[in-house]
């Protein structure tokens, strides 16, 4: 019963929007709000219209995406601790979750996650040289600790989505015949 695709395909849809409601109280609750309030951000998420109806239609996966996203922001605003670099491991397991959920959305959402670690870095008191270095590091604790986790998703969208894509040779002949098909209107 659980091995069945019918049987899947009737619980991902309600368990991405559930895992995204999740998320949204995560973040609202790492970043100090009520009870209540977290709760109520939770059923918003998880009833957004473009994320139910996407997971209605049979693209759940943007809901769980989202939610990765959400886990990522949500660690980032965790309370400070005295190892602090697990809440940027966090984040970018987050990120690599959300990755190998949405592939090219979650890639997009993963420079917005990369830009956040840079502005709240650099938001800190202290000198501006350190500040950018410290946000250098910590982006790139994210960014490794993300391709760890998808991994394997990375080696699958490269193999089957960059390299050796019919029709995208790039000898002189062939760029030029794009250039003319794109800009011909």
């Amino acid at each position: 019963l659980v091995n069945s695709s019918v049987t899947y395909a009737k619980v991902y849809a309600p368990l991405s929007l559930l895992f995204l409601g999740l998320a949204g109280w995560f973040l609202f609750r790492s970043l100090g709000f009520k009870p209540v309030v977290c709760l109520l951000g939770a059923i918003a998420f998880a009833f957004n219209m473009n994320a139910f109806s996407n997971a209605c239609w049979g693209l759940p996966s943007r809901a769980t995406t989202l939610a990765s996203i959400l886990f990522a922001l949500g660690a980032l605003h965790l309370k400070p601790s005295r190892l602090p670099f697990l809440k940027y491991i966090l984040c970018g397991f987050a990120v690599g979750h959300g990755i190998m959920e949405g592939f090219d959305v979650g890639a997009l959402y993963s420079l917005v996650i990369g830009a956040y670690v840079v502005l709240l870095t650099m938001n800190e008191k202290g000198d501006v040289g350190q500040k950018g270095l410290k946000a250098f590091g910590w982006g790139a604790v994210v960014a490794v600790a993300a391709a760890i986790f998808a991994a394997q998703a990375l080696g699958t969208l490269i193999t089957t989505q960059v390299q050796g894509v019919a029709g995208m040779s790039q000898d002189a002949a062939a760029k030029e015949q794009r250039w003319n098909e794109a800009t011909q209107w």
